[in-house]
């Protein structure tokens, strides 16, 4: 007889039988060349090498080295390197199809049918011998599944890790893994695989980028001139106020009143992952211009009141699913803004909303029924007005007084219809708009709905400048 325990590690080892032995039927039936592994790595390689390095297909060299890397683990560390640095030179070939190479390697060096059987047979001795205690029983199916279970190319990885710039290479190789999985530009069969290696990575992008881990740099005129152009380039790529320039960038975004801080690891120290940019202010902002002015070249000495996030940018590819935001935020609220500022009560976030205007568009399409007929000629012909406005601002920041003048009479509409938009939209358990689920979602609540407070186009097209 078996306990609950082992009956149930018994069928999570069945299912993942299952489960890698379809996933093996597709990889073949998808790849039908039958080319090895070591055969495609070294003729790969081959063209990332040059000179007397240059590799040909028939050298037998890598094929021994990787095969006994796996089997064994015990090569050398100069040996582990060179493993390494192949891979990351043939993944990195711009001639190379990177996604047939993950599923590759994948396919190869993945826990096989045999190896499934093998560690079956002897999962079942070990639930049946009699002179294990139960304890220990758990212990050595625990310990077995653990490490006859992992896929070799794990090692592999985190190899590749311990190289010069690994950890960014392999936060990349995420990056690409889930923009293929996400477009359907592969076969089903592909897709699988793929999303099967996503799995693993995640775990240990998950691990490597844990809290413990990483650590908060604040960005001054003073930091490292590389550290100051990546951020500057992050601002400047993905910021939802980017920068107008790099005078714009040290004169405003790094003034006495400003705080921008970066979430950076020990490994990758002049790479920020995040980016998040905060203004002290003595209230609460309505708009960006007040984000951006320095009070106290206004008012002379002030007493600051208030911390305004306006913008947080995640500064690599391959970082999503973490929730390094959230973790950012609490960071600098605690380990420096209180301590930095005594007197700061509130903490505040002058956010866009960027599907307002959308979600209205659809709404009047397919739910007009819940608007009056007068409600409903008003919101088409304003919608319709205001396209021709930004259409014809296209390039520019849209005069505020004519928007002001065409679109005053629906200011109270368009507020109340964005309230119940971030309260009461909802996909399942998540607020519609992603901005306002990712505050809503980290502790936030609804202070204030601002009318005009961003007049560029991006936002006056997103929603209305609100």
């Amino acid at each position: 007889m078996q306990c609950r325990w082992c009956r149930l590690q018994t069928r999570a080892l069945r299912e993942s039988w299952r489960w890698t032995a379809a996933r093996r039927r597709c990889v073949i039936s998808a790849r039908g060349d039958g080319s090895s592994l070591l055969t495609y790595w070294e003729t790969l390689n081959g063209r990332c090498r040059s000179g007397k390095e240059r590799m040909t297909e028939g050298d037998p060299t890598m094929a021994r080295k990787m095969r006994h890397h796996v089997q064994s683990g015990e090569l050398s560390a100069g040996e582990r390197v060179e493993i390494a640095d192949a891979f990351q030179r043939v993944y990195g070939n711009p001639d190379v199809d990177r996604m047939r190479f993950v599923r590759t390697v994948v396919d190869e060096l993945g826990v096989t049918h045999e190896d499934l059987i093998k560690v079956g047979e002897e999962l079942s001795e070990t639930v049946r011998d009699p002179s294990l205690g139960l304890p220990r029983r758990r212990v050595t199916v625990s310990a077995m599944t653990r490490s006859r279970l992992t896929p070799s190319y794990l090692y592999v990885l985190r190899d590749v890790v311990q190289r010069r710039g690994g950890l960014k290479f392999i936060a990349e190789m995420r990056a690409d893994i889930m923009a293929h999985a996400g477009k359907g530009k592969i076969l089903t069969a592909d897709e699988g695989v793929l999303s099967a290696f996503g799995r693993e990575l995640d775990e240990l992008v998950s691990q490597w980028f844990r809290e413990g881990v990483l650590d908060l740099e604040r960005v001054t005129s003073q930091s490292s001139p590389t550290l100051l152009e990546r951020v500057f380039t992050g601002l400047e790529r993905s910021s939802p106020h980017p920068p107008a320039g790099w005078a714009d960038f040290v004169r405003v975004r790094l003034r006495p009143g400003a705080r921008v801080f970066g979430l950076v690891h020990p490994m990758m120290p002049q790479d920020p992952l995040y980016i998040l940019e905060v203004a002290i202010t003595d209230r609460l902002p309505a708009t960006m211009a007040e984000v951006l002015a320095d009070p106290s070249r206004s008012a002379g000495v002030f007493t600051p009141t208030t911390a305004a996030f306006y913008s947080i940018v995640a500064a690599q590819r391959g970082l999503g699913g973490l929730d390094l935001g959230s973790l950012l935020i609490k960071r600098v609220v605690e380990d420096q803004l209180r301590g930095e500022f005594p007197t700061i009560d509130n903490f505040v976030t002058l956010s866009p909303i960027p599907g307002f205007a959308n979600f209205l568009r659809v709404k009047l399409a397919k739910r007009a029924h819940e608007f009056g007929p007068t409600q409903y000629c008003h919101l088409k012909h304003m919608l319709d007005m205001l396209d021709g406005i930004v259409s014809r601002s296209s390039g520019s920041n849209a005069p505020a007084s004519l928007l002001l003048d065409e679109i005053r009479p629906m200011e109270r509409f368009l507020l109340e219809e964005c309230e119940r938009y971030l309260l009461c939209e909802r996909r399942r358990t998540a607020a519609l708009d992603p901005v306002a689920n990712f505050h809503l979602s980290n502790g936030a609540s609804l202070a204030r709905l601002n009318w005009m407070a961003d007049k560029s186009t991006v936002r006056l097209c997103e929603s209305f400048g609100i």
